[in-house]
């Protein structure tokens, strides 16, 4: 029974990707100076889209691992790909609503598909990682400190690109025609680096505290 909701949660987080992206590229998406609402690729520039994007992914491999019946082979990293993707839509998740909400207004950053993206999928994806195992033998869910460290890669990796697109093009012009999307840089260069480190450790962080409940769960 427990298997069989596992596979449910993430069908519905393949689901939740699938409806996103199909509102993301709909004639109703539109360009907006207060908020990320833009139609079609130009979204994919966001970690707010990619962390759901990277979510929806691990939840495909996933399932492909059930059906091919690789999950003692596969435990270990299905393990860690769900704790750094949950950790990935954790950061979204708050920066939404801790920094881009107050900034740009919640009604823009929880409509249509943004509803999915900053709240919904991020919900499902950290509570599915804290509630359920990766597969039922346990071992691969004893995760140390250590292994949250993993959780930064993504962060450190999309962090960079955009810092270093920065650094190429420069950050002239409004949204959304301005390579600081996010409005990071406007206080300068070393807080928007400052801000950058913040989200790496924030990543971690969230990574941690999923492990910490993950592990009351299992043990309290």
């Amino acid at each position: 029974m427990r298997k069989k909701i596992v596979v449910i949660v993430n069908v519905i987080l393949i689901i939740l990707m699938s409806i996103g992206l199909f509102l993301m590229f709909s004639k109703h998406a539109q360009r907006s100076p207060e908020a990320f609402v833009e139609r079609g690729f130009r979204n994919f520039r966001y970690f707010t889209i990619l962390s759901n994007v990277y979510s929806g992914l691990v939840a495909v491999v996933y399932i492909i691992l059930l059906i091919c019946r690789r999950k003692a082979e596969s435990g270990t990293l299905m393990s860690i790909l769900k704790l750094t993707s949950s950790a990935a839509v954790g950061v979204t998740f708050t920066v939404v609503l801790v920094f881009l909400g107050p900034l740009y207004g919640y009604g823009r950053m929880y409509k249509n598909a943004n509803l999915i993206f900053h709240m919904i999928m991020p919900l499902v994806a950290m509570t599915e990682f804290v509630v359920f195992p990766a597969f039922e033998s346990g071992k691969e869910n004893a995760f140390s400190l250590k292994k949250c460290l993993y959780a930064g890669i993504p962060v450190v990796l999309y962090g960079s690109v955009y810092l270093i697109n920065i650094g190429l093009g420069g950050s002239d012009g409004t949204y959304p025609n301005t390579n600081d999307f996010y409005g990071f840089l406007r206080w300068g260069y070393l807080a928007g680096i400052l801000i950058f480190v913040v989200i790496v450790l924030m990543a971690v962080g969230i990574a941690c505290l999923l492990r910490w409940i993950k592990k009351k769960l299992i043990n309290p």
